[in-house]
């Protein structure tokens, strides 16, 4: 039995020395695959970085680029709105200067206007005025001349009535006569 048992113990020596190795010989070729795994990570760590490092230096260029164009444009609309504002300005200056000067024109038509107009009416007051005073002074002038021929007619007809008495009269005694 010893024998047996010298012979298990030893084949188990045996196998344990062989798994042993193979324990080893696999944790080594692990131990390189994960060295080689940690380089390759490593290096694309490192590369990734580097990239990182490129990406980030070429955004921060376009970055500033973008900026300063950014502000270029916004620089040259500021200049134009400013010309545009001041354009506008001298615009709306001359505009109200024309606008000044039309109403002073239109003023002093209206005050023109007015003025021969007033002078009109008071042109037409004085010579309705005086024609009134002519009117009056015709009508007086008839009225005096009725008057006067009024009083001739009734002195003219208190003559032909005396007249026509007195051949009443007369054609009265005549008749008596003839009678």
């Amino acid at each position: 039995m010893n024998s047996a048992a010298e012979l298990v113990a030893t084949r188990a020596g045996e196998i344990a020395s062989l798994l042993r190795q193979q324990v080893v010989h696999v944790t080594d070729r692990l131990k390189v695959a994960f060295d080689a795994q940690a380089g390759a990570l490593n290096t694309f760590t490192d590369r990734t970085g580097e990239r990182i490092d490129r990406l980030s230096d070429a955004l921060n260029r376009q970055t500033a680029m973008f900026a300063q164009s950014v502000e270029n444009v916004l620089d040259r609309h500021g200049q134009a709105l400013s010309r545009s504002l001041d354009t506008t300005k001298g615009r709306i200056d001359q505009f109200g200067a024309q606008l000044d000067e039309q109403a002073e024109t239109v003023s002093g038509r209206l005050d023109d206007a007015l003025t021969k107009h007033a002078d009109a009416m008071v042109g037409l007051t004085t010579q309705t005025g005086e024609q009134v005073q002519e009117i009056t002074l015709g009508l007086r002038e008839q009225t005096q001349i009725l008057a006067h021929a009024t009083e001739k007619s009734g002195a003219h007809v208190a003559g032909v009535k005396t007249t026509v008495k007195l051949q009443v009269e007369e054609l009265a005694r005549i008749a008596e006569e003839v009678a």
